[in-house]
């Protein structure tokens, strides 16, 4: 971390040399407020909050060493969808930008389909790649961890699905913030809930992950479907 952060300040101070003063704008930051906020809370409800609370979930259920094994799993699968966090950002901007344009719908969900089908089969081979070298790597480099192979694995499986709702971001670049809320709410709620109601396991836990995920990127569609309906309706 502490060499990523170099490198940041390296980077920017080689490549995008900001040559402006600090100063305070109140109202050009409650104007961003107003835009942001809403974005933000749903965003923080979908990962760090569930993330904190299915920690607290495997350390109630599996101990301290359940936790440790959860967490490795994590790191794991954090490090395998680098690659498709990386597409996620740079194709969120150019989908800003396509938005602000256009302003249609249809047309930048039409854009999205060639990056989307790429970044679903990179991170479809990614996850095959993860899941066939995992467990030799963590036999002979981290036997203590073995039983986070199954876990990985499983994990593994979300790397696709979150390629699959790329187009989702949409959503975020139109600014419909109860979509947002909707989305958030819908991976918080369907995922704790499949872990109170499947076996007490640390497998049970990645599969409520992973099923939520599944089911937000369908719900997230529809959610899509349903206002370009709504739109052409007006239209008519």
């Amino acid at each position: 971390m502490i060499i990523a952060s170099v490198m940041r300040v390296y980077l920017g101070k080689r490549y995008l040399p900001v040559k402006e003063e600090a100063a305070l704008d109140v109202k050009g930051l409650y104007e961003l407020a107003k835009v942001s906020l809403p974005l933000s809370i749903p965003g923080y409800i979908a990962t760090s909050c569930l993330g904190a609370s299915l920690s607290l979930l495997v350390v109630k259920h599996f101990g301290e060493s359940g936790l440790g094994i959860y967490g490795m799993a994590l790191t794991f699968q954090g490090m395998a969808m680098t690659l498709t966090l990386a597409v996620r950002q740079m194709f969120i901007t150019r989908l800003t930008y396509k938005y602000g344009e256009t302003h249609d719908v249809s047309a930048c969900l039409g854009w999205a389909k060639i990056p989307t089908i790429l970044s679903i089969t990179a991170a479809t081979v990614c996850a095959l790649i993860l899941g066939l070298a995992i467990g030799p790597f963590v036999r002979l480099v981290l036997p203590k961890y073995g039983e986070a192979i199954a876990v990985i694995r499983i994990l593994a499986v979300q790397l696709p699905l979150s390629a699959a709702g790329l187009p989702l971001l949409i959503i975020e670049v139109a600014l419909w913030y109860r979509s947002v809320l909707v989305l958030a709410l819908t991976r918080f709620v369907v995922c704790l809930t499949a872990v109170f109601v499947m076996p007490k396991t640390l497998g049970a836990v990645a599969a409520s992950l992973v099923l939520s995920e599944l089911i937000a990127v369908f719900v997230g569609f529809g959610i899509i479907y349903s206002k370009k309906h709504a739109v052409k309706n007006r239209i008519r």
